[in-house]
């Protein structure tokens, strides 16, 4: 099938990418829209809006000079908290399989070896970074581990700033979006080591800009956080 058929049958079915590999996730009749809503777990911070305009203000690219990171220009990129993005680092199992939505958010803290174990496959990821996660001291470090769903597998996370935030972190990243993409349709996670404060992190704040107008909020105490809606096609 040619990338031009695939693209008709996904605007038939109601999957229309907005450009940066992405469902498009306006609001509409078929699902109850995350913007504007609150977060529910927020671990002492102020709540955030679920989505909410990029304070960095991204713009958008000519296609004939495309930047891959965009979406990241502008982005505050001095952390409070030194951290690592571990690539090659393969999933136990995904929080967002079976996931019946548009978009899904999930993060959680792995503060031990027996999390390592039960999120993470360490055996069956890459050498050098399943060797980095294991030697993970877990008293001067955390890990944070972020997924999201749902568009081409071209597209990736990249993790710009780590700061304190209420009795926790705050993990500011974005999508990178090369012009050109496979036209399948995944979810996509990182694997984070941060350095920790002196004081215990009990959750960690996380704002992934997916769009120039849109930012996404979520914690990682809140579990999986959907856009409801019917199908993949509303």
């Amino acid at each position: 099938m040619t990338t031009m058929n695939l693209w008709r049958l996904l605007a038939t079915a109601g999957y229309v990418p907005d450009g940066n590999g992405e469902r498009d996730n306006d609001d509409g009749e078929n699902g109850d829209s995350m913007r504007g809503a609150d977060t529910d777990g927020t671990g002492g911070m102020d709540p955030l809006p679920r989505t909410d305009d990029p304070p960095h203000h991204p713009g958008r690219p000519d296609r004939n000079d495309w930047d891959d990171d965009f979406l990241g220009n502008g982005m505050d990129g001095e952390p409070t908290y030194g951290f690592e993005q571990i690539e090659g680092i393969k999933l136990e199992d995904s929080q967002l399989r079976g996931v019946n939505a548009r978009s899904a958010f999930f993060a959680t803290l792995i503060t031990s070896a027996e999390d390592t174990e039960r999120h993470l496959d360490v055996d069956a990821s890459d050498e050098v970074a399943g060797e980095r996660v294991r030697n993970v001291d877990f008293d001067e470090e955390i890990i944070v581990l972020i997924e999201s769903g749902f568009g081409s597998s071209s597209v990736h996370h990249e993790w710009r700033r780590v700061h304190d935030r209420g009795r926790g972190i705050h993990v500011h990243g974005y999508y990178a979006v090369p012009r050109e993409q496979v036209t399948d349709i995944t979810s996509k996670h990182s694997v984070l080591v941060v350095e920790k404060s002196s004081e215990a992190v009990d959750v960690a704040q996380v704002s992934l800009t997916v769009r120039p107008d849109r930012r996404v909020n979520f914690t990682t105490d809140e579990g999986v956080v959907v856009e409801e809606n019917t199908g993949f096609g509303g």
